[in-house]
């Protein structure tokens, strides 16, 4: 019943076992009879007699088809696993990368607005109506909001690689923030 492919092994470790009269512990394929591949762990002990004979073999198989199937399984998943790791890594990466771009070619033009509504702000404060003053001032607020998002956003993308521990901290602060912000 042993496996054509583990019959040679097989063999020599039985005739090694009767030789030296030690010992065998070794696992192998068998075929049953209707042509299921089982595993087996073989435990073979040689027992001697008085006069340091060979008397005769004690010893157990056990089929370990299930507990091998169990192990291969784990293993494919543990493989399956390493590989979303690695996708998963490289996908950080490319988000690293591109927030970093991001964050890099949005100051550029946040900057500009930024630069051109003080420019309208020096020269026409308090000579235009008090809500053209107003909206000037929303729109400098607006981008200086919109660079510390910008900055946050790229210093967020970069915590996994900063080393930098996250914190507990009080929501109240940022919450009364965005509150006064929509009033």
């Amino acid at each position: 019943m042993v496996h054509p492919d583990d019959r040679k092994r097989v063999d020599k470790q039985v005739k090694k076992s009767l030789e030296e009269s030690s010992q065998y512990n070794m696992e192998y394929r068998v075929l049953w009879p209707n042509d299921s591949e089982h595993n087996i762990a073989a435990r073979e002990l040689m027992n001697t007699n008085e006069k340091n004979q060979q008397a005769k073999m004690t010893g157990g198989c056990f089929d370990i088809t299930e507990q091998e199937n169990r192990q291969r399984k784990i293993r494919e998943q543990a493989a399956e696993l390493e590989l979303k790791n690695k996708q998963l890594e490289r996908s950080n990466e490319r988000l690293q990368e591109f927030a970093y771009v991001a964050s890099h070619d949005l100051q550029e033009p946040l900057r500009m607005v930024s630069s051109f509504v003080q420019l309208l702000q020096r020269p026409y404060k308090n000579q235009l109506d008090p809500e053209a003053d107003e909206f000037i001032q929303f729109a400098i607020s607006g981008t200086e909001r919109m660079k510390a998002l910008i900055n946050d956003l790229h210093l967020y993308s970069r915590i996994d690689s900063q080393g930098r521990r996250l914190t507990e901290i009080s929501m109240q602060n940022g919450l009364e923030w965005a509150l006064m912000r929509i009033r």
